[in-house]
């Protein structure tokens, strides 16, 4: 077991990684300080040894807040100090995602398939699962497929594009492309049941030339765990990364939740681990996302049927938006019941919650127009009961003006006869 000194990063085997946290859990003259890692001797497996503490990586804040990377160059360099081993993973060979169920695999493979989106020029996304979740649905930034409109099985659409995608290759097309394969020990149904075995050795072996990033997730590095195809488990442990998430147990029933640990085997068969930064979560980085993240040839192929959306269409493309970055549509956000509508979101707490650790200060205005709902305020009126307040230092026109546009932008605010009217946001 080796922590390395310089880069802070942890190069052990899985065995000891897992014996490393139990140990920070139960010895108590051990202290781990947030965000540090302890600097620990090779030797000093089993003895008893002083142990120190590398700095505490620190972000700027703002009233007590941590202030997340606001752009990419920013964000970049932040990973570069915090964690560089997971950048070494934004263009990877293929990579087969391993580790228990509530381990936090999707989670961890949709923050990935983001930072390429963002870290990545023009790169293209798309998520294959035949499941979906209704608590823990894949954002549509990430154009998922898989389910039909009423949430079945659709392994007819995961096979057309894995098909594509095995032409697009053929062809010699460059595809700069992200693709999550999620349950795919299930893609042996097929009704192409020869497509895999195929195909599946040259789309690895072809794929960094092409700009191609598989992320193939399974719940187990066997065969079991696997589609049925001859040799599969050669041919992915000579040809991918094996990335496993590694969890505890939750509770006395034996259920397991993340521990932010990620445990990579590398070709080449040497092993390191990093533990992912707290502040780097999935909804964190859809605030960056901006541009399409669609691959072309997703247009090319027969649109999969959507349940129709009842979006008022002043706000259609603004609420779009909104789902990208809750991952949510405007029609799971109530309940019918009796008649009487059920509040499940709060626009105003949900988009401040997203906002603080990026933009504290508009959050701070998010919330403060979530008072003065169904009002119509002028300027002088946002100036005077809050930019005023509280040493915020908004005592103009020009500086009240970009927290009004972001707040119309977010369909927090509507402009009527010079005046704004904060809109009530119950939906």
């Amino acid at each position: 077991m080796f922590i390395d000194p310089i880069d802070e990063q942890v190069y052990l085997p899985i065995d000891g990684l897992k014996m490393l946290m139990q140990r920070w859990q139960v010895d108590d003259s051990i202290t781990v300080a947030a965000a540090t890692l302890p600097t620990v001797e090779p030797q000093a497996v089993g003895s008893a040894v002083s142990k120190t503490l590398a700095p505490a990586a620190t972000l700027p804040t703002y009233k007590g807040v941590p202030i997340l990377p606001g752009d990419r160059t920013t964000l970049l360099n932040r990973l570069k100090e915090q964690c560089p081993e997971l950048l070494k993973l934004v263009k990877s060979p293929p990579i087969r995602l391993v580790g228990l169920q509530r381990t936090g695999k999707s989670t961890f493979a949709c923050k990935l398939a983001l930072l390429r989106a963002l870290l990545l020029e023009g790169h293209t996304t798309l998520w294959a699962t035949p499941h979906r979740e209704i608590n823990n649905r894949v954002p549509e930034v990430l154009n998922p497929i898989g389910t039909t409109a009423e949430g079945a099985k659709d392994f007819a659409a995961i096979e057309a594009h894995w098909s594509t995608i095995q032409a697009q290759i053929d062809q010699g097309q460059p595809l700069n492309l992200t693709a999550v394969w999620d349950e795919f020990g299930d893609y042996d149904q097929f009704q192409n049941t020869d497509l895999l075995g195929s195909s599946l050795r040259s789309l690895l072996r072809e794929s960094t030339k092409h700009g191609y990033f598989p992320v193939l997730v399974v719940h187990g590095d066997q065969a079991s765990f696997l589609p049925g195809v001859k040799n599969i488990l050669t041919t992915l442990q000579q040809s991918t990364i094996k990335v496993e998430t590694i969890g505890e147990q939750a509770n006395e029933f034996g259920e397991m939740k993340p521990t932010g640990w990620v445990q990579i085997t590398w070709l080449d068969g040497t092993q390191s681990a990093f533990k992912t930064p707290e502040w780097l979560t999935v909804e964190y980085l859809l605030t960056l996302v901006r541009s399409n993240t669609k691959p072309v040839f997703m247009a090319q192929l027969k649109p999969e049927s959507k349940p129709v959306q009842s979006t008022p269409k002043s706000h259609g493309s603004e609420r779009d938006r909104l789902e990208q970055l809750f991952g949510k549509s405007p029609a799971d956000l109530v309940d019918n019941q009796e008649s009487e509508q059920v509040v499940r979101f709060d626009l105003f707490e949900e988009l401040a919650r997203v906002m603080t650790p990026v933009d504290p200060m508009f959050a701070d205005f998010v919330l403060w127009l979530k008072t003065k709902q169904g009002q119509t305020l002028s300027k002088r009126d946002m100036i005077l009961l809050w930019g005023n307040k509280k040493d915020r230092g908004v005592a103009s026109n020009e500086k009240i003006q970009p927290f009004i546009d972001k707040a119309i932008a977010n369909t927090l605010l509507a402009e009527v006869d010079g005046s704004y009217r904060v809109f009530n946001h119950v939906v």
